[in-house]
Order: C-alpha cells, then structure tokens, then sequence
C-alpha cells in the first residue's frame, strides 16, 4: 500500500458533495478552491493557478491539462449553484509594498478583511504545517505542471497558440463536452509525440468533423481517437454511432455556429 507524504487534504461540505447538478470535475474543483481558501474563508487564485491545480499526470506519464475556457465553465457552475461567489478587491501587497486588485473566490464565509499577516503577494493562504498522525513521509511528491514542464526536454515541441485559436474559432462557445473532446485528442497527440504543429494539419481534422455535421457522433470520433491513440479521426462503423440527440446539444446548435474564415 502506498504511504502518503504529511499535508493538508480538501474538505468538501455536504450540500456540495451531495449536489446533483455538479459535474465530478466540478466538485474536484470545488476542493482545490476550498483548500486554498483555507482558514480564512477565500482565495486569489488566477485562472492559470487553478489550471495548475487540475493539471495530472497519468500513471502512463501523460498530461491531462484543462483549457481556461473548461475552468471558467466550471467556476460559472460553481457560481450559479451557490457553492461559490466572486469579487474583485484589494490583494494582499506583493514583496515591494504594491497592493493589487483582482479576483477573490469565496466559499461561503463573508467578506473578510485582508489578514495583517505579509502574504507577499502570493495567490493562496499558507495552511497550517501539520501531519495526519502515524502518516510517513515516504512517498514521492506530486508533480505539478510547474515541475513537469522543468524537466521536459525543452526540443520537444508542443501545440502552438493558432492551432488553440483554430479549435476555440470551430468549437460553439458554450459547448464545453464539444471542446473537452476536441482538446483531449491535441492534449493525447502531445503525449505521444506527435503534436499538431501546423495549419494545415488542424484543419484536416476539423474538415473531417465537419463532413459529419452531427454533434453527438464527432463526440464519439474523437473520443474513441483518443481511446485508440489516433492521430486523427475517422468515421464511425454503423453499430458505433450514438443517437442523433444523446449528447443533448445546446439550444440553437449547428456545425455553422463554429465555422471560422480560412478554415
């Protein structure tokens, strides 16, 4: 059995943990939100630290890692359920004495003032150092997106920023389940070494999804890319496509709402 280094974990209350309409990642959320928050009830986390905090690595070494328009999704969820509320407001000063303004994140308490304590600037409150008892510090550390970026080989390329701009031009702007699919096979051809590094490349792929012209089944394509580790997607046998309304697109959908120019 493993043996978990001493630290702080994430508690979840139970009117959220029992909410129904909260996706899983949601609550996951939810969690890291909470443990940042910590004793004083609300955190500063930027979009990109809460990226961060959802990044894995998979026992197979691959990186899963959320796009900012997932985590807003997300953070808009949390919102409208009442599990969290949002201000902007003073920060605590940064080393050089300049205080800031910008997002802060609750999770139910009321507005605090900002703690006397120097936080320095950073985007989470200290926790306190303590150890769960008879718990070793014997395994190894986790590893964030900081850490897994430091040690990659800085030749191998990743997905440049147009290709991100193709697919967030293709994709409708509320379909998150659309956009999770369509990230997760440019995510899984990085982890295989083969990113898509061009134009041309990219909009093969969405050409080929656009052909289909039905939502649900180019759902499917490019989850079962991912499953197989294509490089690209491929039609669907017969006994493999979904119903035409299973994935319950948003109101108003079409393939035209996603078309970009030059694509």
């Amino acid at each position: 059995m493993a043996q978990y280094d001493c630290g702080y974990g994430a508690w979840i209350p139970g009117p959220v943990l029992d909410d129904p309409g909260l996706r899983p990642r949601s609550l996951i959320l939810y969690s890291k939100i909470a443990r940042r928050a910590n004793r004083v009830g609300f955190c500063y986390a930027t979009n990109a630290t809460l990226i961060e905090d959802m990044t894995a690595v998979d026992d197979d070494g691959s990186l899963r890692v959320l796009s900012e328009r997932t985590i807003q999704s997300m953070l808009a969820e949390l919102q409208e359920r009442g599990h969290i509320r949002t201000d902007s407001g003073p920060l605590p000063p940064d080393k050089t004495g300049t205080v800031r303004t910008g997002r802060r994140i609750y999770i139910g308490r009321s507005l605090a003032a900002i703690p006397d304590a120097p936080q320095g600037g950073e985007e989470n409150f200290t926790p306190e150092k303590i150890c769960t008892p008879g718990v070793k510090k014997t395994s190894p550390p986790i590893k964030g997106i900081k850490e897994i970026n430091k040690n990659n080989n800085p030749h191998t390329p990743k997905t440049p920023g147009f290709v991100w701009d193709l697919i967030h031009g293709f994709v409708p702007a509320d379909d998150a389940e659309y956009l999770e699919a369509l990230e997760g096979l440019v995510v899984n051809r990085e982890a295989l070494k083969k990113p898509i590094l061009t134009t041309q490349a990219m909009n093969k792929i969405l050409n080929r999804l656009r052909k289909v012209n039905n939502r649900a089944t180019e759902i499917a394509m490019l989850n079962k890319a991912v499953e197989l580790n294509w490089l690209t997607v491929y039609p669907l046998k017969a006994d493999e496509l979904p119903g035409r309304f299973d994935s319950n697109p948003p109101e108003g959908y079409s393939r035209e709402a996603g078309d970009t120019d030059g694509i």
